[in-house]
């Protein structure tokens, strides 16, 4: 039997530019999935088996790691405009509030 050694080697995952990280993520998905379809045509022994595993296992840490950090990017946005948001909130109200008096004092 002779052996195939034309493996796809598995690239940085996760280390694509785009504007929206999720999409490069995606495509990081699709690499894995060509990568084991690849392997899946390839004769390996054990060990080689064992290898491909662990680096297949890498990437998908990798991929999921990358998707959990631009969720929490977003979620670190989300709350930093929410406090925005309630600071200028509380700004409103005290002046609401010194304006219901100034009007009150007036009126007397």
């Amino acid at each position: 039997m002779k052996r195939n050694n034309h493996i796809k080697t598995i690239s940085p995952v996760g280390k694509k530019e785009s504007k929206n990280k999720v999409e490069g993520d995606v495509a990081d998905w699709n690499n894995i999935d060509d990568l084991i379809a690849d392997i899946r045509q390839t004769p390996l022994s054990k060990s080689e088996v064992g290898a491909v595993h662990v680096a297949i296992a890498e990437a998908y840490l990798d991929v999921t790691n990358n998707i959990l950090a631009h969720y929490k990017q977003s979620l670190e946005e989300t709350v930093r405009e929410w406090k925005k948001l309630d600071e200028m909130r509380k700004n409103f109200d005290e002046k609401y509030n010194l304006a219901k008096v100034r009007l009150s004092l007036s009126s007397k």
